[in-house]
């Protein structure tokens, strides 16, 4: 079905957003994509994804006033090369599309063996109530090499 018919002959409208942290190595156990709109769930998420550590930074700040969170994380991966990256967000009526790319190892690449679970999360300015969120994810070959600590961050 293409996106369009969902929001009629809606016009896009690309929606600028921050990277708030992208990492490999979290917590996060199964496959997320959320939508958080206040501090405490931020701060409840953030210890979620950082194991509850005690010596785990705080979460990253967000503006509540003008902004909410777009979280996405893959889950546990069995090895290293892997990564997930929200790469565009765009308003076509009352839906919110967020394009999720999830990289992983080539065939016959060479990478790590530790296990990894990626997540991205994101900072956009608020969205009306009302609004509706559709996450959209694919895999494409993330072209790394033996690698030991993920992509740069």
């Amino acid at each position: 079905m293409d996106d369009r018919s969902l929001a009629g002959d809606e016009p896009e409208h690309e929606i600028a957003f921050r990277t708030l942290v992208c990492v490999v190595w979290s917590r996060v156990q199964e496959a997320v994509a959320l939508d958080v709109r206040t501090e405490s769930a931020w701060a409840d998420l953030w210890r979620r994804a950082t194991g509850n550590q005690s010596a785990s930074a705080p979460a990253p700040g967000v503006d509540w006033s003008r902004d909410f969170v777009l979280f996405v994380a893959t889950g546990e991966r069995p090895s290293t090369g892997y990564r997930v990256e929200i790469r565009r967000v765009v308003r076509r009526g009352r839906v919110m599309h967020v394009y999720v790319v999830e990289s992983v190892p080539p065939p016959g690449a060479v990478t790590g063996c530790a296990i990894t679970n990626p997540l991205h999360a994101v900072a956009v300015p608020w969205a009306p109530d009302g609004v509706g969120f559709r996450f959209h994810m694919e895999r494409e070959a993330s072209g790394y090499g033996a690698e030991t600590d993920g992509p740069a961050e």
